[in-house]
């Protein structure tokens, strides 16, 4: 039993339609979501007061939080089922912790104690006025979630083809 052909080009086209939709809603995703970096900016006047910097391709986060005259940084490590664990820097006072900044890459533990070990050297220091620390993904993981959107569109591309083929006559 063939279907009418009413009904397949119905079919064809809430097939196009939903890929559409989906190459919209993965592109947005991998726009508004990702990370370009974290920033930590912290002085001490009276007491430590840190501006914690969240910067995406659609916005930039920033709050300020003060962590009193006792502060320490520390590494949390969240190991996951499958790839590397993920790697946390969190600025702790007497009374709350904050999440300041996530870290990757093959060097991310590496990288977040230096961090966080360069954060406890100016909190414990009489001396120092301000740190700065800038976390950043590398710049490959961009290159491969827009790479895989590419595919995913050419792969879209080719379904368009064979859906909107025109069929000789005999």
């Amino acid at each position: 039993m063939k279907a009418s052909p009413s009904r397949s080009g119905f079919l064809k086209c809430g097939v196009a339609v939903l890929l559409a939709v989906m190459l919209a809603g993965v592109s947005a995703i991998a726009y508004w979501l990702p990370v370009k970096r974290y920033v930590v900016a912290c002085s001490k006047l009276q007491i430590i007061s840190c501006e914690l910097q969240r910067d995406t391709f659609s916005e930039r986060r920033t709050w300020q939080v003060a962590l009193g005259n006792h502060a320490i940084a520390t590494v949390k490590i969240q190991p996951v089922r499958r790839g590397s664990s993920r790697v946390f820097l969190y600025l702790n006072s007497d009374s709350e912790n904050f999440f300041a900044a996530e870290f990757e890459g093959g060097a991310a533990v590496a990288q977040a104690q230096a961090a966080a070990a360069e954060l406890n050297h100016f909190f414990s220091s009489a001396s120092a006025t301000s740190v700065r620390i800038v976390a950043s993904p590398p710049a490959y993981l961009t290159w491969m979630l827009w790479g895989g959107i590419g595919f995913l569109c050419m792969l879209i591309l080719a379904i368009y083809r064979e859906l909107f083929k025109v069929e000789a006559s005999a």
